[in-house]
């Protein structure tokens, strides 16, 4: 996991046990905040108007500093861009980790539901109160295996009735694979500008405006290449088969390797380190 490129060399210099849960729990905090780097520095915060941050083009790089009872304050490089502040660390502490009292990695089961953040300094912020307990018997392993071909083509339409041309595309595509004979396992059809990021229920409740520019995005599934190509053949036909005022088509076929969760016994797995001088 993320953190434990942070845990192991604290636990190691300190000489902590694993079931040292109060110290682990604040080695899994250190570990988490600073595992994406420059987030904590305001990478992935900044919304203008509402967030604001100073010369994100040099953001600063992150600097945490335990001692021996578990006791860290993270700061950033001096004379660089971003901040560290104490609404940043927080939105960093509730990131990818689900639920905060039980937070599931190798090195322990982290407690983040008491953290307490404290500004000592500017871009100087203390973290308290972290804890975690034993350990599971299982490690979540990714099993990655082929899932065949993703094919992606993109055509865009401006101009008032944009979205209705867009629409008549797609229209146009579906029926065009039925008479070709030849459909894809899965299928996508999202117009960019108007409902690629919250889909078309909320659009619509958001605004009623229709957008002046659209683009069509086509997204395929399937298990080989050469269906992939077929079906993607259909959109590059839109140029001067399609509605009027098309431009920009593009396509891509890329190979998928997909990956799932298992979870296997800390017991069966063995590992050894090797050390070479190069």
């Amino acid at each position: 996991a993320d953190p434990s490129l942070f845990v192991a060399p604290i636990l190691y210099h300190f000489e902590w046990l694993h079931t040292e849960y109060d110290k682990v729990g604040q080695a899994l905090l250190l570990g988490h905040l600073m595992e994406c780097c420059t987030q904590i520095t305001g990478g992935f915060y900044a919304d203008p108007g509402y967030k604001d941050l100073e010369d994100l083009h040099k953001l600063g790089h992150p600097i945490a500093e335990i001692d021996e009872n578990g006791s860290f304050f993270i700061t950033k490089l001096k004379n660089t861009g971003g901040a560290v502040t104490i609404d940043i660390c927080k939105e960093q502490l509730l990131y990818e980790i689900g639920n905060p009292s039980e937070y599931v990695t190798p090195d322990g089961i982290a407690d983040f539901s008491k953290v307490v953040f404290r500004e000592k300094e500017k871009n100087i912020v203390e973290a308290c109160n972290a804890d975690s307990r034993e350990r599971t018997n299982q490690y979540k392993v990714n099993v990655c295996y082929d899932a065949g071909f993703e094919g992606v083509g993109e055509i865009s339409y401006g101009g008032r009735t944009a979205l209705e041309r867009a629409r008549l595309a797609a229209d146009i595509i579906k029926k065009r694979w039925e008479i070709i004979g030849v459909q894809p396992e899965e299928s996508k059809f999202d117009y960019i500008g108007y409902d690629s990021l919250f889909g078309g229920v909320i659009s619509n409740k958001i605004s009623d405006a229709l957008p002046y520019e659209v683009r069509l995005r086509i997204s395929v599934l399937t298990k080989d290449e050469r269906t992939a190509k077929r079906l993607l053949r259909e959109l590059q036909c839109m140029y001067i088969n399609g509605p009027a005022g098309s431009c920009g088509i593009t396509t891509r076929i890329d190979r998928l390797i997909a990956i799932e969760n298992i979870l296997v016994d800390r017991s069966d797995v063995k590992y050894s380190v090797r050390i070479e001088e190069i």
